[in-house]
Order: C-alpha cells, then sequence, then structure tokens
C-alpha cells in the first residue's frame, strides 16, 4: 500500500547519507496509510492516494530543528504527535523546549517559503486528553496561526458505553480549526508488529484518535491543491472554515460569529470541534473557484497591550480588561499573550471576548475532568500545579470578524482557594 507512494528524492538522499531508519514505527505507518494508501486490490484506500509522502524522525532534542525545517520542501506537513504534558514550555527555565522552538520557528518559515512562497500546508493534532482534563491551547507547536489544528469526531453508533456524547479524547479549545472523524478510521492493510518493525497484513486496520483525524484533513488538503495549485496556506484555512459542517453533538454549544465574507453570513465554532466537520466535496469545490492569494506576504496584523495590572482575582472577584483594536484586519487569528501566576492552575478560566460578542475560551480550569466523562467527579479541582504561564494562547472563532472596537479578557477563579494574579495581556489580529 505504500511502497510506490515513497517519495524517491527522500529515499536516495537517506539511502546515499546512510540515514534510512532500520524500521518505522507503526503509529506511523497507519497515519501515512490513511493520507496515501494505494488505490489497488488489497487494504484500505488513502484519501490522495495519488500523493506522495516522505517522514523525517523527531527525537525532542535540539537535533529536531533540522527534521523540521524539511517542512518548507512539501506541499503539506502532517503532525499527528504531541506532548505528554500541557502547557509544560511555560515551566521551562528557558521559556521553550527545544522541539517546541523548533517546530514554532519552522512552522513559520516553511508558511512563508513553502511551496513557492505560497506556503506549506501544516496539519497538527488537537492531542486526545480530554478525559483527563487536556486542552488543545497546551501547546504552542500546534496550536500557532501557521497550523491547521485538528480535533476529532466520534460516530454515534460507538457511544453506548460513554458518560458523553462528545469525543472521549479530542481535546476541546479555541484553537482548533477544524474537525474529521476520530474513531473507527481504516487504515492501511492491518500493521503486523515484528522484531523489525512492522509489515503488512492482508487485512484493514481501524484506528482512533486525533492522529488519525489529522491525516484525513492533511489528505483532504491534497486534493484541495490538485484543484487549485494557487491556494496560499491561509487560503485552505479559510476555505476549510467556511465550508465546515455542523456536527450532530447534543452536548456541544455552537455559535455563529459575526463574519460577513461568505453569503453575507457568520461561521459556526465549537470549543470542541472548531468550525466543525471538514466537507471534501464542499472544500474541493470552493478551492477550484477560489481567486484569492492569501499568503505570508501579504498577512498583517494590529496589536494592543495592556498596562502593567498586577490585578489580584478571586472566586468571588473576577476581573475583565479591554484593550481597543482599530478597524481595518478582516481576522483570521487572534492571540493573546498571557502573564499569569497561579497557586492552582486548575483554577483559572480565561476567556476573551470580541466587540460584537463572540466569545472564545483560552483557559477552561486546566486538568479538571469534564463533567459527564468517566471519572469525573464534584470535587475534582484539575491541575494543582504552582507557577507561571507566559503563554501565548489563539482562536479560531473569529474568523471574519473586523478588529475594530473594544475586545475583552475575563479572568476568573474557579474555586474559593488561593487567588490568581493576572499581570499583563496584550492582543493582536492577524
Amino acid at each position: 500500500d505504500l511502497a510506490e507512494k515513497i517519495d524517491q528524492a527522500w529515499l536516495t538522499t537517506h539511502k546515499t547519507a546512510g540515514t534510512l531508519p532500520s524500521h518505522f514505527s507503526n503509529h506511523a505507518t497507519m497515519v501515512a496509510g490513511v493520507m496515501v494508501a494505494a488505490k489497488n486490490d488489497s487494504g484500505a484506500v488513502g484519501i490522495a492516494y495519488q500523493a506522495k509522502i516522505a517522514g523525517y524522525y523527531l527525537a525532542n532534542n535540539g537535533s529536531d530543528a533540522s527534521g523540521l525545517g524539511h517542512m518548507s520542501n512539501y506541499d503539506i506537513a502532517n503532525h499527528s504527535w504531541g506532548f505528554k504534558k500541557d502547557f509544560a514550555v511555560s515551566n521551562i527555565a528557558n521559556g521553550r523546549i527545544d522541539t517546541h522552538s523548533a517546530m514554532l520557528a519552522n512552522a513559520q518559515y516553511a508558511a512563508g517559503n513553502g511551496r513557492g512562497g505560497l506556503g506549506t500546508v501544516i496539519v497538527t493534532a488537537g492531542g486526545n486528553q480530554r478525559a483527563k482534563g487536556g486542552s488543545a491551547q497546551g501547546s504552542m507547536t500546534n496550536n500557532n496561526r501557521f497550523s491547521i489544528q485538528v480535533g476529532a469526531s466520534y460516530t454515534p453508533g460507538d457511544l453506548s458505553t460513554l458518560l458523553s456524547s462528545n469525543a472521549p479524547f479530542s481535546n476541546p479549545g479555541a484553537s482548533l480549526l477544524i474537525s474529521a472523524p476520530g474513531n473507527q478510521v481504516a487504515t492501511t492493510s492491518q500493521v503486523v508488529k515484528t522484531d523489525q518493525g512492522s509489515i503488512f497484513g492482508n487485512q484493514t486496520s481501524l484506528i482512533d484518535g486525533t492522529s488519525f483525524a489529522t491525516p484525513i484533513v492533511s489528505g483532504i488538503v491534497a486534493l484541495m491543491l490538485e484543484a487549485n495549485p494557487n491556494l496560499g496556506y491561509r487560503d485552505v484555512q479559510a476555505i476549510l472554515a467556511a465550508s465546515a459542517r455542523k456536527i450532530n453533538d447534543a452536548q456541544t454549544q455552537w455559535q455563529d460569529n459575526s463574519a460577513k465574507f461568505i453569503n453575507g453570513g457568520g461561521i459556526h465554532f465549537s470549543h470542541d470541534y472548531g468550525a466543525g466537520h471538514i466537507d471534501a466535496l464542499a472544500a474541493v469545490r470552493l478551492a477550484q473557484t477560489w481567486t484569492a492569494k492569501n499568503t505570508a506576504e501579504n498577512e498583517f496584523f494590529y496589536s494592543a497591550q495592556s498596562a502593567v495590572l498586577n490585578q489580584s482575582i478571586t472566586l468571588t472577584q473576577p476581573y475583565s480588561s479591554s484593550l481597543a483594536l482599530q478597524n481595518g484586519v478582516n481576522i483570521e487569528h487572534i492571540e493573546v499573550d498571557l502573564d499569569l501566576d497561579y497557586s492552582h492552575f486548575g483554577d483559572a478560566v480565561v476567556k476573551l471576548i470580541s466587540p460584537t460578542g463572540t466569545q472564545s475560551i483560552l483557559l477552561n480550569r486546566p486538568g479538571k475532568i469534564p463533567q459527564g466523562m468517566t471519572g469525573a467527579h464534584v470535587n475534582d479541582l484539575g491541575d494543582a500545579s504552582t507557577g507561571k504561564l507566559r503563554y501565548t494562547l489563539m482562536s479560531t472563532h473569529h474568523w471574519g470578524e473586523q478588529s475594530g472596537g473594544q475586545w475583552t479578557l475575563q479572568v476568573s477563579d474557579a474555586t474559593d482557594g488561593t487567588p490568581l494574579t493576572l499581570n499583563s495581556w496584550s492582543l493582536r489580529a492577524y
């Protein structure tokens, strides 16, 4: 299913350098199958079955800069991986961990320089820690504006043993742009583990997780670029947001923002699913007729920064702070730099409200098991760590809205424990 899909230039380079891996990850093999498995008489068929593929190993150290640097050589970069601990970067002495820094820097470079300046389309998994209070905002390796962050939906037929109809693994967060099916995904011919890695059997495998929702999106992006190779990476994001479908889930809440750029109406967003389910046919059809060319070169932003606040926040004293932005930016992404001290991280709830009332939940009691999930209980207080959060949070939920007006940050303490301190914050509308 994959042999004929391998990028021969990649293969030749690694053979010549003597760096071809001795065996391949079962997880990565299955991810590859979702995207590009051959259309033949065996196993499953990849979404973009005519595309080619290459892979690079990440060791979570300084060497990752070179591996991630190859993103700019490809049309699409799929990242079905993440870190185990949310927001870990803010607790590192130098403010960065190697792979985090390498990913963010190379994502920006690839978005600006890949595909001859149109930008590599970077697609990242939103993570699978919902049942443990995980957040899609938890790593800036994937919640950045250069990447399409993907959530996962769960099919209704598989929910009979669950207490919640939300995807039991897929992290929520305002940084999610799009979702795709995340359970019972058919991959390549069944992977059989051996001492030397993995080989293929003659049956399909069924797999779960945002790792496999992500390559569905990557495969559909490949079809979009086949239909219109002139799309900028920002055009791809806009098309996905505009063409997504609502997911029928009674446990989620949808809001329509005040955008007017698609048929005069707003875009619907959910903190569980982003703009909703990816619609391959709608996305490809819209790509065919898309005439804009939005790249890193013509991106611009407005910004504002608060004074030093040093505001103490308790259960009985939530706090709101507003910043004014001038009009003129047709918003794609909003970034909020947050400087917050906490004695109990699981207390923190942070919302951003646009001038027209659209709400983005940036933090929602990190580490707290959601009600309705197996193992949840009333007294769960979430992440009990003490520290400082110096972090950039991101939202896609204001896509198409106008920047002008007062933007309000609301910070609250969810329990009557120790207070939070909001030192300062800043805002950027791209």
